[in-house]
């Protein structure tokens, strides 16, 4: 049969439009957020966090998402100085439940300190059905490959969108 005259297929016809939320700045400009498509990208370089910049943080992320209708399946974090709390940690661990907001699948943790990667197991108690693993800080191409095996993204724009944020919080001069 020629090709124009084959049924298409409604499923593979639609094709679902990317998610691109851009950046935004939280904790007075110290700490980025941007998704693209399933994956949630979070750089943080504030030397404190209050629990009403978490809050801000916290809400800005979920209004994003909401706003462009696709909850994240993957995300890459990265704190360089200030960490969520127990007491942040708990109230995120509400705000997921009281939404409900799927959990992720995975999450990939940026850094070089032995100290953050065994602080990881903290969160394991927020997310137990997700798979955590942490990368050295510059090793942007691993983690995205990780994490693309477990949901899909433009890793391409995400790198790009990555390099960005460290340079925008002064990562990277």
């Amino acid at each position: 049969m020629p090709s124009w005259r084959r049924r298409r297929d409604p499923e593979q016809s639609q094709v679902k439009p990317a998610v691109d939320t851009g950046y935004h700045l939280f904790v007075g400009g110290e700490c980025y957020y941007r998704q693209i498509d399933s994956l949630a990208m979070s750089l943080c370089v504030a030397k404190k966090m209050t629990d009403e910049q978490w809050d801000e943080y916290v809400l800005g992320g979920y209004e994003l998402t909401r706003k462009h209708g696709q909850f994240p399946k993957v995300s890459m974090a990265a704190f360089t100085n200030a960490f969520p709390s127990a007491f942040q940690r708990g109230r995120l661990a509400g705000h997921l439940k009281k939404h409900g907001i799927p959990p992720l699948l995975r999450v990939a943790v940026l850094t070089d300190s032995a100290l953050i990667r065994g602080a990881m197991t903290a969160f394991g108690w927020i997310m137990p059905r997700t798979t955590m693993r942490a990368f050295e800080v510059l090793d942007i191409g691993g983690c995205l490959k990780w994490l693309h095996e477990g949901a899909v993204f433009d890793q391409v724009k995400a790198a790009s969108a990555w390099a960005e944020a460290r340079r925008m919080l002064g990562l990277d001069t």
